[in-house]
């Protein structure tokens, strides 16, 4: 029966909607977890830049706040940018440093 119903059913589209970045306007992050047979479980910090694909990645003992942010930290120092535009702020701190946007105060 299926088969034969198969012809007179619609089509349905994928739905997508495209997205568009300028470089280093976003980026994506997360965690996955890794199983290590003597060291136990570790999480890897994933940085994913939107427009480049540039990846960066760092293992981590656990997925805490504090090593999200060092995983942040690093990855900015890799892209070669030491501080990170606040987007969004016109001030924020990074580890006791205030930043404005375009650099360190």
């Amino acid at each position: 029966m299926v088969k034969y119903t198969r012809r007179f059913r619609k089509k349905v589209p994928k739905a997508y909607h495209q997205l568009t970045f300028l470089p280093a306007e976003e980026a994506q992050t997360d965690w996955c977890s890794i199983k290590h047979p003597q060291l136990g479980k570790l999480y890897c910090f994933v940085f994913i830049l939107s427009y480049s694909r540039y990846l960066f990645a760092h293992v981590f003992a656990r997925s805490s706040f504090e090593f999200f942010i060092e995983g942040h930290l690093m990855a900015f120092s890799a892209l070669g940018q030491e501080f990170p535009t606040a987007s969004g702020m016109t001030t924020s701190r990074y580890r006791g440093l205030k930043v404005q946007s375009g650099g360190p105060v």
